[in-house]
């Protein structure tokens, strides 16, 4: 995508104006009527905990025709009848969860009288750009109806500057499809939503513009979204712009997100970087006894728009269970209330953690409206804190609770149990190079003694630490004294039972405790090299600690039921070759950790997850999906008719079983993941074989999916007819050889239709699909793949 270049930064006396009137706006409780310095008026809605000193995303609304006016309070009312502003209306916040932080919009809705914004949105963007602490890589566009038009408007806008929209998103639109060529130009990411009983702007006059801007050849290729039985209203509206996952995943705003003139909608997990897990629980995700009551009150000093009290009544019947799922490490749990001083002096605080409960009594009547420490505690891959009000002297609030990781979880510091520690004084401890030895830092080393490199002679220096194992799978631990002048890029290379895998670690943030090196299985023989290569610090060579898992001892994870199982990457079934990067990063992972190809080597690297089954299975995958994914993944699976391949768009719908369909298997079951012609990063995690009664193969997933398959080795010889179709579709295939198979697939990748033709060599040969009968086959773009040995064509086309 290409980069914005022309909007400027804030300037300072601009800045000044800007602090000195939101400070008057009570942040994150819903919108104020503004204008702009040219006399457009326009809602203005910022986030929870709004920070003028830190750029946001800006999604900028544009509402339909019924909702024009002439700017003013009383008529900018109209706008929230629809849409987003309709959703901050009644309370919500536009705010999202991605990879365990919370990511918040500003949201600006500018209001016209005349009847289409070609003249509007380029002159209002320029101006929230110059007026709010906006990101210039993440400004988003959407609207219904007319704002629909208006957001395709600002794709195919007529400036010749370069892009300045991350993504747009039409809903329940029409627009000029002879302008629609300059969003594929401008590599403007697009997902249209549209209702199949709309009869203001018809389902057929959004589809056109769908496949006109395909025939551009769109990179990325646009997403379209049909509810069946919407309307040109709020059966559709509601639908498009819903905060949860009911009717897409990733929502709209998750898809806003993973987008970004920048290429990056995040910080890339696999960078080596030092990622902050927050997890925060609302009071609208928590649970409650009956008898508490529900307030706004309260102004910047609540969190969000909402808390809870039990309204001084009822002491020692009410509670307030604030629950989530975590990854497993050491946390900070903080609580948020609403200062007064008619709250309770002694409201208890309960947390459960790996280690039992604790209980915390805090002062509500000060310490509020901010972050108040409740104190540090191990967790599993679960917290809770319960907030009670029995022999509490007042208003109890219960608001939010935040759980910060600040570490992995110490296997223990002192007591080895079934561990294995390598000391630098124990005879499994070996060393090249000049390393000094140091008895300083007091408790923060290992022991009595660590050894440096000296920050010198780098790339000639390596530490090793050796242990006979039993074997079986072992978590690894890293010792040392953490300092700021240390390395923040030391190598920890470990040898295991299923090849090398290196992890990087930061000597100066991390230290003076056990620090997780990963995961891995041991056939006895084990060993830790820590290298001072390419470091840009002191080099700490203190201490190494195995410690079993115990889990099977070739790393199978499988349910009790002899009707799954489920192979991860660190298994014995588990294979790999070429040039795969081991990482444990991200919170969405399957187990402890995940391989991915580095984007490299493409065609040379693949992975294998092989077992033997008997009787018909549906097969899933599991990875950590990430903006730099590749969206056009090759699953093989190796079944009993022969070899089946799914292509999966790893950026999206990760942290779960993804279906790769349903096979039959007489004896060997493979999965074989491989990088061939990807575009990013191919991740291999996890697959899940699951028994099913029936016998019949191939069957079609239920789960959703908002990915457009990627068109992979295209020869652009083979065409389909009519496009959009409603019953028929000819595939007209021409290939040099005889033999071809033709799948008809949505575009999560469920396979409809997959059969084998033979033809004469040269020929063509047109197939016909009855799309009727196959019932599932969800309306908008679908695909069809023509497979030969010549590779494979994508042909796409709208399913009326």
């Amino acid at each position: 995508m290409k980069n914005c270049k022309n909007l400027k930064s804030v300037k300072v006396g601009l800045l000044l104006c800007v602090l000195f009137f939101v400070c008057s706006v009570a942040w994150g409780q819903g919108f104020t009527a503004k204008r702009t310095d040219y006399g457009v008026g326009y809602l203005e809605y910022l986030p929870p905990n709004y920070n003028p000193s830190k750029q946001y995303p800006v999604i900028i609304f544009l509402h339909g025709s019924g909702e024009r006016g002439d700017g003013s309070p009383a008529s900018l009312e109209k706008i929230k009848k629809n849409g987003i502003p309709k959703l901050i209306k009644n309370g919500a916040d536009i705010c999202v969860n991605v990879n365990g932080r919370e990511q918040c919009f500003i949201v600006l809705c500018p209001q016209t009288n005349r009847w289409g914004y070609d003249r509007e949105i380029m002159p209002f963007t320029r101006f929230a750009a110059e007026s709010y602490p906006i990101d210039p890589n993440r400004i988003y566009v959407t609207g219904v109806s007319m704002g629909g038009k208006g957001s395709w408007q600002a794709g195919y806008n007529d400036e010749d500057d370069d892009n300045i929209f991350a993504a747009i998103a039409p809903v329940s639109a029409d627009g000029d499809p002879n302008k629609v060529y300059k969003v594929a130009e401008r590599e403007i990411p697009t997902w249209v939503f549209h209702g199949s009983r709309d009869n203001s702007i018809p389902l057929r006059t959004a589809e056109y513009m769908v496949s006109q801007l395909m025939d551009a050849d769109p990179n990325p290729e646009p997403l379209m979204t049909i509810y069946d039985g919407g309307t040109h209203g709020g059966s559709t509206w509601d639908k498009a712009y819903n905060l949860g996952h009911t009717y897409q995943n990733p929502n709209i705003y998750e898809w806003f997100l993973s987008h970004s003139l920048s290429g990056n909608g995040f910080e890339d997990p696999d960078d080596g970087g030092e990622d902050v897990v927050e997890v925060i629980v609302d009071d609208k995700s928590a649970s409650f006894t009956s008898g508490w009551v529900n307030s706004t009150s309260g102004a910047e000093a609540k969190y969000k728009t909402t808390y809870r009290h039990d309204n001084n009544t009822n002491k020692g019947s009410q509670s307030a269970t604030f629950s989530t799922s975590l990854e497993p490490g050491v946390y900070e749990v903080y609580g948020w209330w609403w200062e007064h001083s008619n709250r309770s002096s002694k409201t208890p605080f309960v947390i459960s953690h790996a280690e039992g409960t604790s209980t915390v009594i805090q002062n509500q009547r000060r310490s509020g409206s901010r972050w108040t420490l409740l104190g540090t505690y191990t967790f599993g891959t679960s917290g809770r804190v319960v907030i009670g009000n029995a022999n509490t002297d007042g208003y109890v609030v219960a608001d939010a609770i935040k759980f910060k990781k600040i570490g992995d979880a110490d296997p223990g510091d002192g007591e080895t149990g079934n561990a294995v520690i390598v000391d630098n004084s124990d005879n499994g401890f070996s060393r090249s190079g000049s390393w000094s030895l140091s008895r300083q830092g007091g408790d923060s080393k290992y022991a009595d003694s660590y050894f440096h490199d000296n920050n010198s002679g780098k790339g000639n220096k390596t530490a090793t630490f050796s242990a006979s194992l039993a074997a079986g799978s072992y978590d690894v631990y890293g010792w040392w004294w953490n300092f700021d002048n240390r390395a923040t890029n030391a190598p920890f290379t470990i040898r295991h039972a299923n090849g090398v895998s290196t992890v990087t670690k930061n000597q100066r943030t991390e230290g003076a405790k056990w620090v997780r090196l990963g995961t891995y299985n041991f056939n006895g023989a084990s060993t830790v090299t820590l290298s001072n290569a390419n470091t840009n610090g002191y080099v700490v060579a203190d201490a190494i600690k195995f410690v079993p898992t115990g889990s099977v001892g070739d790393g199978d994870v499988v349910d009790n039921s002899p009707n799954q199982e489920v192979i991860d990457n660190q298994s014995g079934k588990f294979s790999r070759s070429g040039s795969w990067s081991w990482s444990d990063a991200g919170d969405s992972k399957y187990g402890n950790n995940y391989f991915h190809d580095g984007n490299g080597n493409k065609g040379q690297t693949k992975a294998e997850f092989k077992t033997r089954l008997s009787g018909t299975y549906q097969v899933y995958g599991w990875w950590f999906a990430f903006e730099n994914r590749a969206t056009n993944v090759p699953f093989d699976i190796i079944h009993a008719g022969g070899k089946s391949t799914i292509y999966k768009n790893q950026s999206i719908n990760g942290g779960k079983w993804v279906s790769l369909g349903t096979y039959q298997f007489n004896g060997d079951a493979q999965v074989v993941i491989r990088n061939n012609h990807t575009n990013g990063y191919v991740v291999a995690d996890a697959v899940k074989f699951v028994k099913v009664s029936s016998n019949n193969s191939r069957i079609a997933s239920d789960e959703p999916a908002l990915e457009v398959a990627s068109e992979l080795e295209s020869t652009d010889k083979s065409s389909l007819y009519p496009n959009p179709a409603n019953d028929i579709l000819h595939v007209k295939v021409k290939t040099d050889l005889n033999d071809f198979t033709v799948q008809l697939m949505d575009i999560s990748g469920r396979v409809y239709l997959d059969k084998a033709f033979s033809k004469s060599a040269g020929e063509s040969e047109e197939v016909t699909i009855d799309l009727h009968a196959y019932s599932n086959v969800p309306k908008g773009i679908n695909l069809v793949r023509v497979l030969s040995e010549e590779g494979a064509e994508t042909l796409k086309f709208i399913y009326k």
